[in-house]
């Protein structure tokens, strides 16, 4: 079959390399890569740009190099020096391998830039339990509420524990984008303690299988590393006339913390007392992120 002479196959190299750091620097250029990764990882994403560049630069002078006649190899095929394979590849070959490369690299070019939203919570399911992660070895929760002790806690849940007393004291309860994640992981795993305190949340419209006609959820997705391990963390919400929210809608909601089952679990639930779309206010981060600071 017919093969790429080695001057084709680098140049290859070259535009995928080159055409990845393009993606990241203009990403960088219109604060979009926050679509992608986290803020704690954009460091080691400039970095790798800058590595990508240099092996396309490598490339470059490698491709040219090898078609200056003054510099040409006294072979036609350029092996390793171990001579155990040669370089020359194979049409298709090169073609599949870098398929996987270029495919997702095209399609980010050609749609836009967005954040995930109501359908993918849907097939993800939401977290309307965040404290569940905070287990023992035994699957069992670390928190064991005893007699005349409020927040109970050990050293994992201990910044949690801390965190939950600050809340319960304030009239109305903020969920801040800082400590988003932090502050409905504290809500669910004290959530006893809250029945009946007020709260204001922002985020999000999501639905999902199971919930009743006047529930849907309001959170957001929070992103650990990438786009790839984000999780739609939301609380439950009652409201009447529910359907008048549609999807993906940003809103801002004031009210009053009950239980109520959901898919076998009791969730701590706002039963809304006002609402409005908050469309003017859309945060600049679609992603919410753990407070590296939390606990320290």
């Amino acid at each position: 079959m017919q093969k790429w002479s080695t001057f084709t196959h680098r140049m290859i190299r070259v535009i995928v390399l080159s055409a990845f750091v393009l993606f990241i620097v203009q990403s960088l250029r219109v604060d979009e890569l926050v679509y992608f990764v986290a803020p704690r990882m954009m460091i080691w994403v400039k970095c790798l740009a800058i590595g990508l560049y240099v092996l396309a630069m490598h490339q470059l002078y490698l491709a040219v190099r090898d078609v200056i006649p003054s510099r040409r190899k006294v072979k036609a095929e350029v092996q390793c020096a171990c001579s155990s394979h040669q370089h020359n590849q194979n049409v298709l070959g090169t073609i599949m391998t870098n398929a996987a490369l270029v495919i997702p690299l095209v399609l980010t070019f050609i749609f836009p830039n967005q954040a995930l939203g109501s359908q993918m919570a849907a097939q993800k399911g939401l977290n309307l339990t965040p404290s569940s992660i905070l287990v023992d070895s035994n699957g069992k929760s670390v928190v064991t509420f005893e007699e005349n002790v409020d927040f109970p806690s050990n050293e994992s849940t201990r910044p949690y524990a801390k965190l939950a007393a600050e809340m319960v004291t304030k009239p109305v309860i903020s969920i801040p984008e800082d400590f988003y994640i932090e502050s409905l992981t504290s809500l669910d795993l004290y959530k006893d303690r809250f029945v009946g305190k007020k709260v204001e949340v922002k985020g999000y419209v999501y639905r999902v299988e199971g919930m009743a006609e006047n529930q849907f959820a309001i959170g957001r997705f929070s992103m650990r590393c990438c786009v790839a391990d984000t999780v739609p963390m939301a609380i439950l919400a009652e409201v009447d006339h529910a359907k008048a929210w549609k999807d993906d809608m940003y809103v801002v909601a004031l009210g009053e913390i009950q239980l109520r089952p959901f898919e076998g679990k009791s969730v701590p639930t706002i039963v809304i007392k006002s609402i409005e779309e908050d469309a003017g206010a859309l945060p600049a981060n679609p992603y919410v992120h753990q407070n590296p600071y939390f606990g320290t």
